[in-house]
C-alpha cells in the first residue's frame, strides 16, 4: 500500500491533518486506523482524515501532485454524527453548519473542536440572537459548546433568565450626547493627567495597488464619516463632568502629498519620516475630528492611505469594519451604484446609555460577584523584572520587537489547538505565559485580554471603543504535559470570558481590588490576539496590504499582540522603554519563538520539560534574570522591577493650611499611610498614587472638600501646589445632596461610588 499524509486548511482556521491511503487489499476503517496509530504517535499527530484512493497522484517529475488530491468529506473524516433529536437542536445544529461551512454537525460535537473560534461563536451568537428573537450571549456558547447543551440551555429558559437581569436596549433618535462609558472616562482622565502622550493613538497605514480614482476614494472616506457616529464624536465638559457629543455632520478634508517625484528609495524612507511624524502628533479630545488621516502618491499605480483615531472612539473591530466599508464604498463610487451597506441600526450613544444601566443591573452584579470572589483570596500580582526602576506615575515612551511565526509552525499550532478542541489564541496565549512565569517565578501569572466587548449584534457594524480588558489567572503546574496545561489553559478563558462584560475599571471600586488601585499591578502583561485573514483584500479594484508602522506610546508596560495571515503570526511586544531595552525584550521574543519550536515538536511533554530544554533562547533568558536579580540586589527596592522610592523631605516641620490639611487628609485616606507621613513638599505618585487613585482624589475633593484639582498639578506637584492651584466650588448641602449630584454627573460618578446601585 501507499500512503500520503498533508495538513489541509479548507477553511480559514481550521486545519486537519489528511492521511491518502491505497490500500493493500481490504480498505481502511479510519477509526482503527486511529486507535492504531494512537499506540505510537501523540494525538496531534493523528490523522482526522483517511481518504482512500486508486492511485496517488503525481507530476511528471515524479512528485505528489497536491493539488489533485481530493477534499475530504468532513462526515467521513468523523465519522457517524448524532442527528438533532428536537427543533431547537435541529435550529442550533444548522446555524452551526452554516456558521462553520461544515455539511454536518453531531449534535454532541463541540463547537470549538469543529474549529471554532472566539470570532465564530461571536457570529453563532449573532445569528442564533436573529433565529430566536432574543439576545444570545456569547459565553452561552461559551460555557454550552455542542448543540445539545446549547438547545438545552436554551429551551430552559436561558434567555428569558438572562433578559430579566438586563436592562433592554433602546434606539435613541436623535440624541447627540451620552456620557462617557467607564473605559472612556478612564482615557479620558489620563488624557487630562498627563497631556501631550500618543498611548492612545491608533495608527495605521494602508498600501492600495492600482489606479486610483482620487474623487471617488475621498467621496468614499466621507460617506463612511457620515454612516459612523465615532468618527463624528468629540469629548466636551458638561457642568463638572464630561460627556460624547455626535455632530450632526462633519467635513473631513483627504489631503494628497506627492511623493512620485522621488527615486523609490528615497520615496519609501520619506514616506516613512512623515507617517511617523503623524503618529507621534497627539490628538486632542475636545474637537472632532478625533482622527487624523492623509493620502500619499507614490506612483500612479501606488498610494498609501494613512488613517488614526484616537482610542477613545475606536477599537480593534473598527480597523475590520473600516476594511469593509471601504472595500465597499469604494467600490459603489467608482462603479456608480449605491452601497450595499446597510446602515447601523444603533450607534455608540446608545451603547453608552444603555451600558450606564446595566451597571446597576442584576446581570452586573452577578458578574461583579464571580471576580470579587476570584480575587478576595488571590496574592497580589507578582513584577516582572526590568531593566530600570519603575517611576511613580509611569512612562510616556514605548517600543515594538516584532515577532514572527512562519506559517509552518502555525500551522503546526493550529493542528494542536484542533486536537485540544480550542483555539489557536489558546494554544499562543498558553505558551506567552510560561515564558511571563519564568519571568516572575514562583508568582501568579496574570494576563489582560482584550475582548470585543459588543454585547449585541446591534452593535457588531458600530465603530467605537467598546473593548473591555479581563484578568485571566493563568494555572502553573510544571508536572502537567503541555497539552493538558492547554486544556487548564481554555477552561480558565472560559470562566473569565463568560464574565467579561464589567469592566476593569467597575472592578478596581471593589475592596478585593484595592491593592491594585494602589499601584499592584492587575496583570503583567497584555495579550492580544485577531484572526485578520477575513479581511477584504481588495478595496474595489484597489488590491490592500497592510503597511506596518510604529506607535511610540503604550498604556501598558509590557504587551504581545499577535495578527494571524495565510502566511502565518506576526505581530510585536510592545514595552515601556523606559523600563526595559530593546535587547531584553529580544530575549522575550526568541523565548516565545523558541518554546513554540519545542512545543509543536513535542506537544506531550511536561512544562517543566519544555521549558528545560537546552536552547540558546533558554541560557540568554536566564542570564538576563540573573543579571536582573543581582540589580535588584544591589539597588534594593529601588532596583530593577521595585518602584523607586521618594526623596527624604526637607520640609518636614512646615506648617499646613487648613486646605492643605484636609487635602493630606484625604490623601492618607487613598493612599493607606498615615497623615504625619504626608508633608507640603511631597507629591501624590511618589507616595505611592496611581492614575485610579488620582482620580478618585480629584472626584473626592470636589464632592467633599468643594475644590477643584487640575489632574495633570497632582502628577507634577507638590501638595502645597495643588492647594495653591485649587479652585472653589460650591460645596454640597447634605450627604443627600451629594448622592443626588453623584447620580447627575452619569458614569464618572458610577465609577467611583463603590458597589452603589
Amino acid at each position: 500500500g501507499q500512503c500520503v499524509v498533508i495538513v489541509r486548511e479548507d477553511s480559514p482556521g481550521d486545519p486537519r491533518i489528511v492521511a491518502y491511503v491505497v490500500p493493500r487489499g481490504e480498505g481502511v476503517k479510519a477509526r482503527d486506523a486511529k486507535e492504531f496509530l494512537k499506540r505510537t504517535l501523540p494525538d496531534y499527530m493523528v490523522p482526522h482524515h483517511f481518504v482512500e484512493l486508486g492511485e496517488i497522484p503525481l507530476l511528471p517529475n515524479g512528485k505528489v501532485d497536491r493539488k489533485r488530491l481530493p477534499h475530504p468529506s468532513a462526515t467521513a473524516a468523523r465519522g457517524p454524527v448524532l442527528a438533532p433529536r428536537t427543533d431547537m437542536e435541529l435550529m442550533v445544529v444548522r446555524t452551526m453548519q452554516q456558521v462553520l461551512s461544515l455539511p454536518s454537525v453531531g449534535v454532541d460535537e463541540n463547537f470549538f473542536s469543529l474549529g471554532g473560534h472566539s470570532l465564530l461563536a461571536a457570529q453563532l451568537a449573532a445569528r442564533l440572537s436573529r433565529e430566536t428573537g432574543e439576545h444570545v450571549p456569547m459565553r452561552l456558547i461559551l460555557t454550552h459548546p455542542t448543540a445539545e447543551q446549547l438547545a438545552r440551555a436554551l429551551e430552559h429558559g436561558a434567555l428569558d433568565q438572562a433578559r430579566s437581569k438586563r436592562p433592554p436596549l433602546r434606539r435613541l433618535a436623535g440624541q447627540s450626547e451620552a456620557p462617557l462609558t467607564l473605559m472612556q472616562e478612564s482615557m479620558r482622565f489620563a488624557e487630562e493627567l498627563y497631556p501631550g502622550r500618543v498611548l492612545y493613538n491608533t495608527p495605521s497605514a494602508h498600501r492600495l495597488a492600482g489606479a486610483l480614482d482620487l474623487q471617488a476614494f475621498r467621496a468614499a472616506f466621507g460617506k463612511m464619516v457620515d454612516r459612523q457616529a465615532a468618527l463624528r464624536t468629540q469629548i466636551v465638559r458638561r457642568g463638572d463632568g464630561f460627556v460624547q457629543e455626535v455632530l450632526p455632520h462633519l467635513d473631513v478634508e483627504l489631503p494628497l502629498e506627492d511623493l512620485s517625484g522621488l527615486a523609490a528609495e528615497a520615496r519609501e524612507a520619506e514616506l516613512m519620516q512623515r507617517l511617523q511624524r503623524r503618529i507621534d502628533d497627539p490628538i486632542a479630545i475636545a474637537s472632532a475630528p478625533l482622527f487624523r488621516v492623509g493620502l500619499y502618491r507614490l506612483s500612479p499605480t501606488e498610494h498609501v492611505f494613512f488613517f488614526m483615531a484616537h482610542h477613545i472612539i475606536w477599537d480593534g473591530w473598527s480597523f475590520d469594519l473600516m476594511y469593509e466599508e471601504m472595500s465597499e464604498l469604494y467600490a459603489a463610487e467608482v462603479e456608480k451604484r449605491e452601497s450595499r451597506l446597510a446602515k447601523p441600526s444603533h450607534s455608540l450613544v446608545d451603547f453608552s446609555v444603555w451600558f450606564g444601566e446595566w451597571l446597576a443591573s442584576e446581570d452586573c452584579a452577578d458578574q461583579l460577584g464571580y471576580w470579587k470572589k476570584k480575587y478576595a483570596a488571590m496574592p497580589g500580582t507578582a513584577l516582572v523584572p526590568t531593566d530600570r526602576p519603575r517611576r511613580a506615575g509611569g512612562s510616556a515612551s514605548a517600543d515594538t520587537e516584532w515577532v514572527n511565526l512562519d506559517e509552518q509552525i502555525t500551522r503546526r499550532l493550529h493542528a494542536i489547538a484542533s486536537q485540544q478542541g480550542c483555539t489557536l489564541n489558546t494554544v499562543v496565549l498558553s505558551l506567552y505565559a510560561l515564558v511571563l512565569a519564568e519571568l516572575v517565578g514562583d508568582g501568579k501569572v496574570v494576563l489582560g485580554v482584550p475582548v470585543r466587548g459588543r454585547v449585541s449584534q446591534e452593535f457588531d457594524p458600530v465603530m467605537g471603543f467598546f473593548v473591555n480588558v479581563v484578568p485571566t489567572v493563568i494555572p502553573q503546574a510544571f508536572e502537567l504535559s503541555f497539552e493538558s496545561y492547554i486544556g487548564r489553559v481554555q477552561q480558565e478563558l472560559t470562566h473569565a470570558l463568560s464574565h467579561q462584560d464589567v469592566p476593569l475599571e467597575r472592578l478596581l471600586q471593589e475592596p478585593e481590588f484595592d491593592r491594585f488601585a494602589r499601584g499592584a499591578p492587575v496583570y503583567q502583561s497584555m495579550f492580544s490576539f485577531q484572526d485578520v485573514r477575513l479581511r477584504p483584500r481588495h478595496w474595489g479594484p484597489l488590491q490592500h496590504s497592510s503597511l506596518p508602522v510604529m506607535q511610540k506610546g503604550s498604556p501598558a508596560e509590557l504587551g504581545l499582540w499577535l495578527l494571524e495571515w495565510d502566511s502565518g503570526l506576526s505581530g510585536g511586544i510592545t514595552y515601556d522603554s523606559a523600563l526595559f531595552d530593546a535587547a531584553s525584550i529580544r530575549l522575550l521574543r526568541d523565548r516565545l519563538q523558541g518554546l513554540a519550536l519545542r512545543a509543536v515538536a513535542g506537544p506531550g511533554q511536561s512544562l517543566r520539560q519544555l521549558i528545560e530544554s537546552p536552547g540558546s533562547d533558554r541560557d540568554d533568558l536566564q542570564a538576563w534574570l540573573r543579571r536582573a536579580g543581582a540589580d535588584r540586589g544591589a539597588a534594593g527596592e529601588a532596583g530593577a522591577g521595585a518602584i523607586a522610592a521618594p526623596s527624604e523631605r526637607a520640609d518636614a516641620p512646615a506648617t499646613m493650611s487648613l486646605l492643605e490639611s484636609q487635602l493630606a487628609m484625604l490623601w492618607a485616606e487613598l493612599l493607606g499611610v498615615p497623615v504625619s507621613d504626608i508633608g507640603v513638599a511631597d507629591n501624590f505618585f511618589d507616595l505611592g498614587g496611581s492614575s485610579l487613585l488620582a482620580m478618585r482624589f480629584v472626584e473626592q475633593a470636589g464632592r467633599r472638600l468643594g475644590v477643584r484639582i487640575e489632574p495633570q498639578r497632582v502628577v507634577a506637584g507638590t501638595l502645597r501646589q495643588v492647594a495653591e492651584r485649587a479652585e472653589a466650588v460650591e460645596a454640597l448641602a447634605s450627604a443627600d445632596e451629594a448622592k443626588e449630584q453623584a447620580q447627575s454627573k452619569g458614569v464618572f460618578a458610577r465609577l467611583f461610588r463603590r458597589g452603589g446601585r
